[in-house]
């Protein structure tokens, strides 16, 4: 890390003198400025020893954060709402810039009550008052449902960041889940967030929802992720395939980190929005609206079974995202 360079009030930080400083500004109380090279804690140290209160982080060539990325930055605005002012981050474009919104790291936070809708914690971490803490963690069945309980409003696995839909389900007082295609396959996911629509939102009884919530998780991860084709199973050979090529694909990394989010988000009128989100290549809603598949049927249930139970399905995302609304009760 370099020392003081052209200015006094400057300083520059990267891995090595070849390397451009491009990666974002950190101006502190009009005083000093900051140029800094993908490295975050740098930011925290800076804080720490000019104690500064109120500043700004521009992050104008940044397009990609991950989760400690934010992590960092929300503990950055915190040290300076500590010291009673505010730290304005912005600048940022693309996924980094609605993920900054999402969680109001756009806007000045001071200690002043103003809630912070989103906060990504670990286990054992403290989180500001007023915000909403999601559990970020590896995923064990005990992590799991702990981040699906009180005080908690969702589940992240891992070191992945968030998508723009679970901050928003959370942000808007909902619950949010993102996990692997593997932890999806191999661990139960379902009924975890099954019980945290019940304790969330009352009286509705939620075994049918559940239905639909497993239909929705095990097309996003075994047709969307996996890209496995359902028809296989229609016949006792092609089931035979199909179940080869999902032991495969589980055992691929890339395969079996595709995630899946799953968020719920209340609206008015007493109804509620589930969301499955996959990584696939998506796929046509309306080329299955005429399908109405029998009991004895091998593929072709999930849908028509959730057209029956919902008020509203369709998709987003090319295809990628199923959205069921629900009346509650």
């Amino acid at each position: 890390m370099a020392g003081p360079a052209n200015r006094s009030d400057e300083f520059w930080f990267h891995q090595t003198a070849a390397e451009a400083p491009l990666g974002y500004r950190l101006v502190l109380g009009g005083r000093f400025t900051f140029r800094c090279h993908d490295a975050f804690s740098d930011v925290l140290a800076i804080i720490a020893w000019h104690g500064a209160a109120d500043g700004l982080i521009d992050l104008s060539a940044v397009t990609f954060m991950d989760s400690s990325a934010l992590w960092m930055l929300q503990v950055a605005r915190d040290e300076a709402a500590g010291r009673g002012g505010s730290l304005l981050i912005r600048g940022a474009e693309g996924e980094a810039r609605e993920l900054l919104r999402l969680t109001r790291l756009d806007a000045p936070y001071r200690t002043d009550g103003r809630p912070q809708p989103a906060f990504l914690v670990a286990d054992g971490q403290s989180w500001p008052q007023g915000s909403r803490p999601l559990l970020h963690a590896e995923a064990t069945p005990d992590l799991l449902s702990k981040g699906l309980s009180a005080p908690y409003c969702g589940f992240i696995e891992g070191d992945k960041m968030p998508g723009a839909r679970c901050l928003r389900a959370v942000q808007m007082g909902g619950l949010a889940l993102s996990v692997s295609t593997g932890t999806a396959c191999g661990m139960e996911v379902v009924q975890p967030f099954a019980e945290a629509l019940q304790a969330t939102l009352g009286g509705t009884d939620m075994s049918l929802v559940e239905l639909c919530l497993a239909e929705a998780v095990g097309n996003a991860a075994i047709h969307g992720n996996l890209g496995i084709d359902g028809s296989l199973r229609s016949t006792r050979s092609g089931f035979e395939v199909f179940s080869q090529q999902m032991t495969a694909r589980l055992q691929d990394p890339l395969m079996a980190s595709r995630r899946i989010d799953v968020t719920m988000t209340p609206l008015d009128g007493d109804v509620f929005r589930l969301s499955v989100s996959d990584r696939g290549a998506g796929f046509d809603i309306e080329a299955t609206r005429d399908i109405v598949a029998g009991p004895d049927a091998k593929h072709g249930r999930g849908l028509s079974l959730i057209r029956q139970i919902a008020r509203d399905i369709y998709t987003e995302d090319g295809g990628r995202t199923l959205v069921m609304d629900f009346a509650q009760g």
